[in-house]
């Protein structure tokens, strides 16, 4: 079994059709970014572990947190507003016994409507929390941390294997990390992540974090 782990802050347009699409043989537990009217609207779903952080730590910590919560050695990390292909969690749970972790691919959409063909996301992986917990887990970063930890799980030489399978589709909206006007691309804090990866690139030195960053919750 897996477990799939949603990090959400202000996501009640799109959250219950992510919800819907993780079918399979999984746990799903979701950390709420100190947002009150998200945790309102999922506090009566089914079938849901909830967490509610009473500080507004970005995604990445959230991740951290949640998988020593998780009660399986798989995990996803997916996002709260994306969808699921039908049937590829059994897929991504299978592929993932033989290998440290795995890119998924996805196609991009906006109303059902197919734009692009398949490309991968460094933010939605699967991995074993054996081996994410050996690396120390995500950068606390508020953006782009994925990114990074895709450079460090290169540079351990974990396993890994080029997954074909077209899994979810990626919804782009105004509330996206890489859209916001905080932390689009050239946005002085994402700017200041960029140059300590390309800093690590020259140096070919992608060191851990010294422990992984968590932070407190309430349990729904």
């Amino acid at each position: 079994m897996i477990s799939v782990i949603i990090p959400a802050y202000k996501s009640t347009k799109y959250i219950s059709e992510c919800i819907a699409s993780i079918q399979g043989e999984c746990e799903i537990l979701i950390g709420v970014d100190h947002c009150q009217e998200t945790y309102d609207y999922l506090k009566d779903f089914p079938n849901i572990k909830l967490f509610y952080f009473t500080e507004n730590v970005g995604p990445y910590v959230i991740k951290n947190t949640l998988v020593d919560v998780a009660e399986h050695e798989f995990i996803l990390f997916f996002d709260s507003d994306d969808v699921l292909h039908e049937g590829i969690l059994n897929v991504i749970t299978k592929e993932l016994q033989d290998v440290d972790y795995l890119k998924l691919n996805y196609i991009n959409f906006h109303h059902k409507k197919i734009l692009n063909g398949h490309k991968m996301n460094d933010a939605v992986i699967a991995i074993k929390k054996s081996v994410f917990n050996s690396l120390n887990g995500f950068q606390p970063w508020r953006c782009g941390a994925d990114t990074e930890f895709g450079y460090r799980l290169e540079f351990n030489k974990c396993k890994t294997k080029k997954f074909t399978e077209f899994c979810y589709h990626r919804r782009i909206h105004n509330e996206n990390l890489t859209v916001k006007k905080e932390t689009t691309h050239g946005s002085p804090i994402r700017q200041s992540y960029v140059a300590i990866i390309h800093k690590n690139i020259r140096a070919n030195n992608w060191p851990n974090p010294q422990t992984k960053t968590i932070q407190d919750y309430v349990k729904d």
